[in-house]
């Protein structure tokens, strides 16, 4: 991997780590409403519940894909051995 390459792997895995964090204090404040509906008069309105629930499964499906990136990274031939211990 060139220097340039592991720059904008290191880039990507710290954005997707932000990114996870970000949807999980998300997640976490939607959960304090939950039962609370976008529109009372709605029965098919979704609840806020809902939303925290599409968040958690958002947040499970990106670990999934940073753990497919580490997993690509230390499966590089031309990674160096030192640096696959990350």
């Amino acid at each position: 991997m060139t220097p340039l390459q592991q720059d904008i792997f290191d880039e990507s895995v710290s954005y997707v780590r932000c990114t996870l964090d970000v949807l999980e204090l998300h997640e976490r404040r939607l959960r304090d409403f939950e039962g609370v509906k976008a529109d009372t008069n709605d029965p098919y309105s979704i609840d806020v519940g809902d939303v925290a629930d599409a968040i958690y499964l958002a947040r499970d499906n990106l670990a999934d894909a940073l753990e497919l990136m580490k997993a690509f990274y230390k499966n590089d031939p031309t990674t160096n051995q030192q640096e696959k211990t990350r």
